[in-house]
């Protein structure tokens, strides 16, 4: 009797601080739309949906990897492209720095590094991989969701995580400028992010910018990601709850 009240008092608490935390993280994406509208609205960069000056759903996660803010997505870098990314996390301790390299090596294949500077003040460097699997190829099915396996911290410098992820992405009614990316996955790690299912949506918010919006396994994040010229992205996020931004340079042909 004791076991089954325990049990009920660890699931009452465990629906509250889920149910808090999906309602920050729309509150968030609400705020963020709003943000973008009202400080732009003055000007011609507003659309409703994002149309132009981006790769949608393919742009590196704060990680270094293509994803959404700490997932990644099932989407790699092309041949030749690569990119460069500087990201600073206010957590609660003290922040955090990550920098990120990230390359196209071949079709399909994509490899990086990210440099890790955390609260403790150890620095460390870790290698990140992934491989975009061409099962549309093999079943002869060109409409299949992307399918990606791969690596964060493939050398277990910190935590090593393994995982295999889908993303699809689709247009919303007829007009196929208006997209909406939708992204699950299952990863393998010792504890926290991409510690089981993990999952999310990119849509557009305005143009030349998306919008994130994850469960990373452990934790809600969202982030807005706004292509301030041709190659230069900034991302705006709250990592559970942690303010987040960063610079993206995009590179290749």
């Amino acid at each position: 009797m004791y076991t089954a009240v325990r049990l009920g008092h660890f699931l009452t608490t465990l629906w509250e601080v889920t149910r808090v935390r999906i309602a920050l993280l729309v509150a968030v994406c609400m705020a963020m739309v709003f943000a973008a509208h009202s400080a732009l609205l003055a000007q011609s960069f507003v659309s409703v949906w994002s149309d132009t000056g981006m790769d949608f759903g393919v742009a590196p996660a704060w990680f270094g990897n293509t994803g959404l803010v700490l997932t990644p997505s099932a989407f790699v870098s092309g041949p030749s492209k690569g990119t460069i990314s500087y990201h600073w996390l206010d957590t609660d301790e003290d922040a955090t720095d990550l920098a990120n390299l990230n390359v196209g090596v071949a079709a399909g294949v994509e490899i990086g590094g990210s440099w890790i500077d955390g609260p403790s003040g150890d620095s460390e460097l870790v290698g990140n991989a992934k491989w975009r699997l061409p099962v549309d190829k093999w079943l002869a099915q060109e409409d299949l969701p992307a399918v990606a396996i791969g690596g964060v911290d493939i050398t277990d410098e910190l935590d090593r995580r393994l995982y295999v992820v889908l993303s699809k992405t689709m247009p919303v009614g007829m007009d196929e400028s208006r997209m909406i990316g939708v992204h699950l996955g299952y990863g393998d790690s010792d504890a926290g992010i991409l510690n089981g299912f993990f999952g999310g949506v990119t849509f557009g918010a305005f143009r030349n910018s998306v919008i994130n919006a994850e469960y990373d396994g452990d934790n809600f994040n969202a982030d807005l990601r706004w292509g301030l010229r041709d190659r230069l992205t900034l991302d705006v996020g709250v990592l559970d709850g942690d303010f987040g931004i960063g610079l993206t340079y995009g590179a290749g042909k």
